[in-house]
């Protein structure tokens, strides 16, 4: 064990915590954001467990330590602190994508947000047939042969 190796365990830090540090220096080193990262660590792993305030010290440390050390590395060359960059200077009226495909990126947008609303229906039409279901003594989703015990095509 990794953790125990170090002794991580011993000294009282929780492994969903130790997710919380990792998951802030990596967003803070992919997308050149120390705060983002921090911030996305405590809002996606802070709203499942309650996250102490060394953790929080921690995740922002690790954040800004991983992030200067990428720009001190400089593997790019281009000494900037993000990996990911317009290949082309802003200033230029030349940009990375082409008017006509505006529509595709809307089509796009359009489609997944009616996807995404078909879901939501679909999920809520049968969590509510599930609990009609149970309150009428039926257990959903499971074959008959395992809720009453009795082999298949048996009477």
């Amino acid at each position: 064990d990794l953790c125990g190796a170090f002794g991580w365990r011993r000294a009282g830090m929780p492994f969903h915590e130790l997710a919380c540090v990792g998951a802030a220096a990596g967003v803070a080193t992919a997308f050149g954001a120390p705060l983002g990262g921090v911030l996305f660590a405590v809002e996606e792993l802070g709203s499942v467990r309650s996250l102490s305030q060394r953790t929080l010290l921690l995740s922002f440390l690790a954040a800004f330590s991983a992030s200067f050390t990428l720009k001190s590395l400089n593997l790019t060359g281009a000494n900037k602190l993000t990996l990911f960059a317009l290949s082309l200077p802003t200033n230029t009226a030349r940009k990375e994508w082409i008017s006509w495909e505006m529509f595709a990126f809307f089509l796009t947008g359009v489609l997944g947000g009616f996807g995404g609303a078909l879901f939501v229906m679909l999920n809520i039409r049968c969590t509510s047939w599930r609990r009609e279901s149970v309150k009428k003594g039926r257990v959903w989703f499971l074959p008959e042969c395992l809720v009453s015990g009795r082999q298949p095509g048996t009477l």
